[in-house]
């Protein structure tokens, strides 16, 4: 009777070996931030040492826009648009001193993302923040640090 459990037993364990492969790999499949992110308001992750607000068009108070503004969003999006981003398994809360940017297009404001220590936390299409590891941490970390700088005072 002990011999024919055990045939079963390690086919189960094999199958599930290799579900949890097929699991793995796609939580660690590296995606764009457009697949990835979600228009939507979230409450920030952690408290932000830096606030980032970007304008994308035109908006109630200033229909034709604030060029500026526009120009920062657009960088900004370019920045994330030019990594890949795999999830990160090991970053279950984000750490308080982070920047947190917000973009407002037309009437309505989104979360973008929160960047702190390395992990980029997206608010993903089931609305919670989602931690991803970009594909060059130091060179998002460095263009981060010179947004925050350059853009955070302007209004």
């Amino acid at each position: 009777m002990k011999k024919k459990l055990w045939i079963p037993l390690f086919a189960v364990f094999c199958l599930a070996v290799f579900c949890l492969g097929f699991l793995l790999a796609d939580l660690t499949a590296p995606r764009t931030f457009d697949e990835l992110w979600c228009r939507c308001d979230l409450d920030t992750p952690a408290k932000p040492g830096e606030n980032i607000y970007l304008c994308c068009g035109p908006t109630w108070e200033e229909p034709e826009g604030y060029p500026e503004l526009d120009k920062i969003y657009r960088s900004v999006m370019r920045l994330f648009q030019s990594q890949s981003y795999r999830r990160s398994l090991f970053s279950f809360f984000p750490r308080d001193g982070g920047i947190y940017l917000t973009v407002r297009m037309g009437c309505e404001a989104y979360s973008l993302a929160y960047w702190s220590c390395g992990v980029l936390w997206i608010p993903t299409e089931n609305y919670q923040w989602t931690a991803y590891k970009p594909s060059s941490p130091e060179a998002l970390g460095t263009q981060m640090d010179y947004i925050a700088q350059e853009y955070c005072n302007i209004p």
